[in-house]
């Protein structure tokens, strides 16, 4: 064979393997398309996430700038769409099927390349990057909009789903396989940019819309302005794949290509001005410099609607991904055949396809900033190929005469379109940086919603249901930003509020939110003048100024201990004189003005703030006391104490004893503990005879069986549904834990440290699946027995058989300190309570600490020049002594000490304070803190830790859907009776310096007491309770919450309480001090 011959033959193969290529590769591989299909593939292109961002460009240019660049940049990519149709075929027999190709015509085989490619892959894939983020976030929209109660899902995950959708879409072969497609895509763009505009008519223009622009400076205002520019360039990017759609249409001489292409990119472009200019000027009118990024996101009624057209808006931009990938798809391919060698086949083609489609999947999900996106892809990139770029290889082929219009009117597109590829990626870049710094990983509207969310979630899971979702869960956000709280800390602060308020309902109403803010801000105050007292920064006051500048006090310096003749006068008469007061006259520097307390200018003294009465009026036989009795002379008060019978006092012992050793609790003294409480349970649910035995709810089993153990968090903070373990004893599970699925049940109320019986299975060893929760322990009147504690009676020999008529009647005034005002060590409310119990003496006054207040802000500034125990001596037991001397023997006097007393044992359990008073032994006594004693036969538990608020910031519970809640109150303090422990919460709050050492068993609160006496931070209250232990027949026993004595600078409240024999005969009054 000759030479020629041969090279004929390899010019032969050559063709033929060049037309195999063609035939395969997306864009040569038909070319039997209509001009309708120029239509709707360059509506496709043309048209998508551009529309959506032209409101949010406006803001940024004004309405005159802003109409200009639209109508101007209209009018140019028309012109320069124009002149790339004309050059498909300007070389007889030969059509330009790519934009790289012309390029290369125009610019020599590499030149060309590297001019055209760079800035066509740019557009194309951040055009799929940017189409892949806006199908994501339309999903969310329309998942968040149909389903607002519905789990919040993150834009990642939706932005994966459409992912998916282009992953399967993208093994068509070629541009006409994917007409379907596009004309869907098309037909979306024209629907939802209506949707968008005419739902915005349908809004309405908002309250004081703002036409200014967006910026709040001239640096700001010029990028944002430069990046809108970008914004629009974005808009019209559908040139970049013009070249390609025109190789699909059938060319002949008689009928070029360029006839039917042309014809339906005028339709396309009238469908673009159709879609563009009233969604950006309708939009930018009615909501202004307001508007969102996506004005679908602004939009939030009518929600079928939005929802509606954000799915309208995923189904195009899932056709213009298709469109914008496939010129990327070709080149890839050719690479992969052309240079690479790789056999065309389906194998190849859906490998390189599904790579580059979770690409930019993943890169859509690292860079969702939108607005600032467009603005760069749409100024680097859509600026050359779209608005000069065409201008350039137009001058150079066609070579128009200079100066004449043609190329002027190139030359201008070319000035604009490069001040455009210059200035506006800039701006847009830095928009993306500053975009960059606030966000963390959603955009601030998503991170409200998602705040949202938790709020409801963490509302939900403590109980309470919300009235108003939208208005409410906005105000909660708004909170948790204002006051640097998470929705956790939000919802614990409400509960605590919910429980001041003794709320009744389970519901978060938009009635209580005001009072839950002013709950708020005092809670915030609190804690800055808390971190300033511990910083030991002074607060300077009119006081501190009028000290410094008073020449009177600086001239009664000079004379030290000038007497004051005034004493008297200043105060209401009363048996004692305050040391306090005493100390501060005698400095000589006080005048009369300056010993007004806030405190002695209240108002509405002894006021009843609530009260129970259901005792007959004569056997309550005392008189009701108003403020004129407060102002009558101490005479008065004398002649109108009655005698008074001296009840009986039995003291149950703890066996603490003051001055014993403590802080020296081991692990083995704290796991004694807890097993022995667990072990306890257990026997008596055994014991019942309700219960089988219990046994290993570690051990996988599917039979149902009985278990006994404590409520515990699988990790540090705060225990919810998904972190309930259960803690069996150590003779059924060796103490390990098993995580608590608790979702069949009904109705429940838990906490950590919770002994409780639990029905259920374990089908894999790892997971208890609970059917009952009994969270009583059942007794009976014989448990009293099991564990007797050693009881001493009050000076027994001394009692009269009299009183053997009169038991199981009691009256009481029950106080809980602080007993003195956060400004001054003048202890005036316990003085005045005094007063109160010498007009209406009761049998017996029980006060509970604490007495000298560790938290008080003289005591932790060090400023206080004598001790603890003498502050306790001279302020609280000599007016304690003068009381039971002015009072006589009826009446009794007993004291329980709290932990934060400064002069007692800092120790949970805690000994009883020694009281050395030989004259009044038998009247003034201390109770161990806890401690149980019985007057006349009535029994009376006292705790003066604050059980009640830490339960209840560590509780979580479910209601049942058709029981009716129960008080939120009344449960806490069920709590202590149902557990049989005045402090069942382990481990303990951070507060309580708990001590299994000592005596664990005085923690124990075998029998239901008549009386239980919890003071709390927590409002006020007196509740009957009705014991819910199984075994036990309508136990009751009334919980009593006296408040505090003092509050801040003012008054709080204490209890009157008569007991007539029974939890339906008493009179109880919560008294304002």
């Amino acid at each position: 064979m000759s030479h020629s011959e041969e090279n004929s033959v390899d010019v032969v193969a050559a063709a033929a393997r060049q037309k195999k290529i063609d035939d395969w590769l997306p864009v040569t591989a038909s070319r039997n398309g209509k001009w309708w299909y120029s239509t709707f593939h360059n509506l496709t292109a043309m048209v998508g996430a551009g529309v959506l961002t032209l409101p949010f460009a406006m803001s940024n240019m004004g309405w005159g700038p802003g109409a200009t660049v639209l109508f101007l940049s209209w009018i140019i990519t028309l012109y320069t769409l124009w002149q790339m149709v004309e050059m498909h075929e300007m070389v007889p027999g030969k059509r330009f099927d790519r934009y790289h190709e012309l390029g290369q015509h125009a610019f020599g085989d590499k030149l060309g390349l590297w001019i055209v490619i760079p800035q066509q892959i740019i557009v194309e894939i951040g055009t799929c990057i940017v189409y892949t983020v806006t199908g994501g976030k339309s999903l969310k929209k329309v998942h968040d909009t149909i389903c607002p109660d519905c789990k919040d899902i993150r834009t990642s995950y939706w932005i994966v789903i459409f992912a998916s959708v282009n992953l399967v879409l993208a093994q068509c072969p070629n541009f006409n396989s994917i007409s379907v497609i596009s004309f869907g895509a098309a037909a979306m763009s024209l629907m939802y940019s209506t949707i968008s505009w005419c739902a915005a008519i349908n809004k309405g223009t908002e309250p004081d819309v703002n036409y200014g622009l967006r910026a709040t400076n001239s640096t700001d205002a010029v990028f944002n302005f430069l990046s809108a520019l970008g914004d629009v360039a974005f808009a019209y990017a559908g040139h970049n794949v013009v070249l390609e759609i025109q190789a699909t249409m059938p060319s002949t001489p008689e009928i070029p290509s360029k006839k039917p292409m042309w014809r339906g990119v005028i339709l396309a472009y009238i469908g673009v001005a159709f879609c563009y200019l009233p969604v950006a000027f309708i939009g930018y009118y009615i909501f202004g410099n307001s508007v969102d990024d996506n004005i679908l996101i602004t939009l939030q009624r009518p929600s079928w609607l939005i929802a509606t057209a954000n799915f309208f808006v995923f189904l195009h931009v899932v056709g213009g991904y298709q469109v914008f990938a496939m010129p990327v798809f070709d080149m890839i391919e050719t690479y992969m055949v052309t240079k690479l060698n790789f056999s065309p086949s389906t194998v190849l083609r859906v490998t390189t396809r599904s790579i580059y489609v979770a690409l930019t999947m993943l890169i859509a999900i690292c860079i969702p900033f939108f607005g600032s996106l467009l603005g760069f892809l749409g100024g680097f990139a859509s600026a050359p190929t779209s608005y000069f770029l065409p201008c350039i290889i137009w001058l150079r082929l066609i070579k128009p005469k200079r100066y004449g219009l043609s190329w002027t009117i190139n030359w201008i597109c070319i000035f604009l379109g490069v001040l455009l590829m210059i200035l506006s990626p800039i701006a847009a870049m830095r928009n993306i940086i500053m975009s960059a710094k606030d966000y963390n990983e959603r955009n601030p509207r998503e991170r409200e919603r998602a705040m949202e969310e938790e709020i409801k979630s963490e509302f939900k899971r403590s109980g309470f249901d919300i009235e108003d979702e939208e208005e409410i869960l906005s105000k909660c956000v708004t909170f948790c930003i204002n006051y640097s709280l998470t929705p956790s800390d939000l919802v614990s602060s409400w509960e605590v509020h919910y429980l001041n308020r003794q709320l009744n309902e389970p519901i978060v109403e938009s009635a209580e939110i005001d009072g839950f803010l002013l709950h708020l801000q005092n809670q915030k105050k609190e804690d800055i003048i808390k971190e300033k007292e511990e910083s030991g920064l002074h607060m300077y006051t009119i006081g501190d100024v009028e000290m410094l500048l008073n020449n009177d006090d600086d001239t009664k310096d000079n004379t030290p201990g000038t007497p004051i003749n005034h004493h008297h006068d200043i105060f209401s008469p009363t048996d004692t004189t305050s040391l306090m007061y005493e100390n501060v006259l005698s400095s000589g520097k006080a005048s009369k003005s300056k010993l007004i307390t806030p405190f002695s200018k209240r108002t509405a003294r002894f006021a009843v703030k609530f009260s129970i009465n259901t005792l007959p009026s004569v056997e309550n036989g005392k008189q009701e006391l108003n403020h004129e009795d407060t102002e009558n002379d101490e005479d008065d008060v004398v002649r109108r104490v009655p005698q008074r019978e001296r009840c009986s006092l039995v003291i149950h012992g703890s066996g603490l004893k003051p001055g014993c050793r403590f802080m020296y609790d081991r692990t083995e003294d704290r796991l004694n503990a807890i097993e022995n409480r667990i072990r306890k349970h257990t026997r008596a649910f055994v014991a019942s005879g309700l219960y089988e035995e219990p046994t290993d709810p570690t051990s996988a089993s599917q039979r149902s069986i009985f278990a006994v153990g404590m409520i515990c968090c699988d990790a540090e903070g705060r225990l919810n549904e998904k972190s309930v373990m259960l803690q069996s004893s150590i003779e059924h599970s060796g103490g390990e834990c098993v995580r608590l699925d608790l979702q069949r049940l009904n109705h429940y109320s838990i906490f950590p440290g919770q002994v409780v019986g639990i029905g259920g299975h374990n089908p894999s060893g790892h997971c208890f699946i609970a059917s009952k929760l009994v969270d009583s322990i059942p007794t009976s009147v014989a448990d009293e027995n099991l564990n007797p504690s050693k009881k001493q009676a009050i000076d027994k020999e001394n009692q009269s058989t009299d009183t053997l008529c009169k038991q199981r009647e009691l009256s009481m005034i029950i106080a809980a300190g602080p007993f003195t005002t956060a400004d001054n060590l003048l202890f005036e409310p316990l003085t005045e309570l005094l007063q109160y119990a010498k007009r209406r003496p009761p049998q017996l006054l029980v006060l509970l600490g604490p007495f000298v207040d560790s938290e008080h802000p003289d005591l932790k500034k060090g400023t206080v020049d004598r001790t603890f125990d003498e502050i306790f001596h001279f302020e609280i037991l000599r007016k304690l002594e003068d009381y039971v001397e002015h009072v006589g023997s009826g009446t009794r006097v007993l004291l329980v000490p709290s932990i934060r007393d400064a002069n007692h044992d800092f120790v949970f359990p805690q000994p009883a304070l020694e009281i050395n008073l030989s004259d009044f032994k038998s009247q003034i006594v201390s109770l161990a803190n806890p401690g149980i004693f019985e007057a006349n036969e009535v029994k009376v538990g006292c705790c003066t830790v604050d059980v009640l608020k830490q339960t209840s910031g560590e509780e979580i519970s479910r209601t049942a859907a058709d029981g009716k809640p129960m008080d939120r109150m009344s449960r806490l303090a069920n709590h202590i009776l149902n557990q049989q422990s005045f402090y069942p919460l382990y481990p303990p709050a951070e507060s309580v310096p708990l001590d299994f050492s000592l005596a664990p068993e005085a923690l124990q609160l075998s029998l239901v007491p008549d009386i239980l006496i919890l003071p709390s931070d927590i409002k006020y209250f007196v509740k009957v309770l009705s014991s819910e232990s199984e075994g036990i027949n309508n136990s009751k026993c009334i919980a009593v919450n006296p408040g505090r004595l003092a509050k801040g600078e003012g008054g709080g409240t204490f209890v009157e309480l008569d007991y007539g024999g029974g939890s339906d005969q008493i009179n109880a009054s919560i008294v304002g001090i």
